[in-house]
């Protein structure tokens, strides 16, 4: 519930960019529960990056942990961790 909510938001946000091309939530929802393969992600929907991350509830804090991948590369080209 969370966590979805956090990636919808991003999804809503990261759309908003003049090309740039992002998944559904349907898309994304698809590609987390068939635990498919980064490179059939890329090849089945012609991206070049993926956002992954997760979702910790601490308390009254939430912590989100982020990973922004080259799918060509399979390199991690950024991470970021945040408590709110």
């Amino acid at each position: 519930a969370f966590s979805q909510g956090v990636t919808e938001s991003m999804i809503t946000t990261l759309s908003k960019y003049i090309g740039m091309s992002v998944l559904s939530n349907s898309a994304s929802l698809h590609a987390e529960n068939t635990n498919i393969k980064l490179t059939q992600i890329r090849d089945d929907w012609v991206v070049d990056f993926i956002i992954s991350g997760c979702t910790q509830l601490l308390g009254q804090n939430a912590r989100i942990n982020l990973e922004f991948t080259d799918l060509n590369s399979q390199e991690v080209v950024w991470s970021k961790k945040r408590l709110y």
